[in-house]
């Protein structure tokens, strides 16, 4: 004689009860708040040091130009010259150099 389980067809699974649905998305909704959480703190330190690098090529940029204005006011042409190209070797290079290091920095910190 066959036993049960052979002959007879594979049965559906049950729906899952209510208390189960319930308690699966309790669970699930203090997972999510949990994970939102995390990566709220992650991303901070990576919003910081894009602000930072952003403040830096302001910082930069405005050196570059005082440089290139004082250039243009001062009355000695080879001062003016030196100034010139200072400025825009110190401003291009600077913001050059800051972007560099914070990509440099990002991939250390496992941002990218």
């Amino acid at each position: 004689m066959p036993r049960p389980d052979e002959t007879s067809p594979p049965s559906e699974p049950s729906p899952p009860s209510d208390r189960t649905v319930g308690r699966r998305r309790a669970v699930f909704e203090e997972d999510s708040a949990r994970h939102d959480q995390e990566a709220r703190l992650a991303r901070r330190p990576t919003l910081r040091a894009h602000v930072i690098a952003a403040v830096a090529c302001v910082g930069w940029m405005a050196l570059g130009l005082f440089l290139m204005l004082w250039s243009a006011h001062t009355t000695d042409a080879g001062y003016g010259r030196i100034a010139f190209y200072a400025g825009l070797i110190v401003g291009n290079g600077g913001i050059l150099y800051t972007l560099i290091a914070a990509y440099i920095f990002g991939e250390r910190r496992g941002d990218w």
